[in-house]
């Protein structure tokens, strides 16, 4: 199973505790799951289907990742999942958003982490 995790965090991608190498390491503990990072402002669609990806795994703050993640998912069938951090927007609003264009959209990072043990048992 191929996990394709795109950082959203543009210019951040070498801070201390980065989210998307965290959730590789989670993921690299069921052998049945690869990851390949990504960075958001230079992700290509066609790389979906040239590295083979089954799912993406992404995060986002704003409105502006929010927007990213909702075109990725027009231009791809791969299932989408969303780790919608806090940002300075309605939460809520952004959640129902997203979840009723068929993201999947996780509010905290256990849920995802247990959707991520989920699909590593499955596959």
């Amino acid at each position: 199973m191929n996990i394709g995790i795109i950082n959203t965090y543009y210019g951040k991608i070498n801070g201390p505790m980065r989210l998307d190498q965290m959730l590789a390491d989670f993921c690299s503990i069921n052998p049945n799951l690869n990851t390949k990072l990504y960075q958001s402002n230079i992700f290509k669609p066609h790389q979906v289907q040239q590295d083979r990806l089954d799912y993406i795994l992404t995060y986002g703050g704003t409105k502006t990742e929010d927007n990213f993640v909702k075109k990725l998912h027009t231009q791809n069938p791969v299932p989408i999942l969303y780790l919608l951090c806090p940002g300075n927007t309605n939460i809520q609003q952004r959640y129902h958003e997203l979840t009723t264009t068929g993201i999947e959209t996780y509010h905290d990072i256990e849920e995802l982490m247990s959707r991520l043990l989920d699909i590593g048992r499955h596959h």
